[in-house]
């Protein structure tokens, strides 16, 4: 369902609508979550990545997700003059982009998938909220995760264009 200027989606019991944590325990779980995630290598070794994340979380969290646009990122965040031509500098989509590459890193990595998840999905700036899946999902055995065999296709030829194959007659 849209409204002028606003998405608003369904919203399941564990994922927080725009991203806006319910109570004081869903913020301090997603500020304690942003921590973790800002002391891994993944970001701690950057300077713009943690920046732009802690700020987009911390307005989502304030409720204010509709005021984070490129130009505002790129002025508040990394100090440009409030007349920068987005598309000369594009600093802050291409800092977004990392910072989604790195966070489906981040979740990849073992012991990561019972943490609440913080995501900045596509096409916005606008942090999202979801608690923790619970349970990992059972692991797989890696036996079971070796390359499949190769299957081969074939594609029915008409009779009329069929042809004899040379030495098998």
């Amino acid at each position: 369902m849209a409204s002028h200027g606003k998405i608003s989606e369904p919203v399941a019991s564990h994922t927080v609508a725009a991203g806006v944590a319910e109570t004081e325990v869903d913020r301090a779980a997603v500020q304690a979550q942003l921590e973790r995630i800002l002391a891994n290598p993944l970001f701690r070794n950057s300077k713009r990545y943690p920046n732009l994340l802690r700020y987009v979380v911390e307005r989502t969290l304030d409720g204010h997700p509709g005021e984070l646009k490129e130009r505002t990122l790129g002025i508040e965040v990394f100090g440009r003059e409030p007349d920068y031509d987005t598309n000369l500098d594009p600093v802050v989509r291409t800092t977004a982009a990392e910072i989604r590459k790195r966070l489906a890193q981040y979740y990849q990595e073992p012991n990561h998938e019972t943490e609440p998840r913080i995501d900045l999905p596509l096409g916005s700036y606008a942090a999202r909220f979801q608690a923790p899946a619970g349970l990992p999902a059972p692991r797989v055995s890696t036996a079971l995760l070796t390359e499949p065999a190769p299957v081969l296709l074939t594609l029915p030829v008409p009779l009329t264009e069929r042809r004899p194959l040379r030495g098998w007659q």
